[in-house]
């Protein structure tokens, strides 16, 4: 499993974690496997995270109302939305907090997502 994930491999990887919970193994309980999940969803994140906040300061103004980029709407959707992600994360659960940067991550690019929604619904 692990080395799916690190091939990005998605497919391979959700059946594996798939046939595993099927026989009732949490596998992300493993802490190897939860960091390995969680490398895999912050890759899968990184496309919405820099459209959402774009260089040059980033995550550094991540609660920043300026720096939300509405145009990055269309693009968003389809990271934050994908079923690989939510695959992925469904599959982390609580042990999401293994990497609390991920948390992070996650936690602004949802705030972003919500304040492009609320720019968009607004006009």
């Amino acid at each position: 499993l692990i080395g799916a994930l690190q091939c990005r491999d998605w497919p391979q990887a959700l059946n594996l974690l798939e046939y595993w919970r099927k026989g009732g193994v949490v596998a992300a309980a493993d802490g190897a496997i939860a960091r390995s999940l969680c490398a895999a969803v912050q890759i899968l994140l990184a496309p919405a995270c820099a459209a959402l906040y774009p260089p040059p300061h980033g995550m550094l103004r991540g609660f920043s109302r300026e720096r939300v980029d509405p145009a990055a709407l269309p693009n968003l959707g389809e990271v934050l939305l994908s079923k690989t992600v939510a695959a992925l994360l469904r599959h982390l659960g609580q042990y999401l907090c293994t990497d609390l940067r991920l948390l992070t991550r996650l936690c602004r690019c949802l705030r972003g997502a919500l304040e492009c929604l609320r720019e968009e619904r607004g006009k």
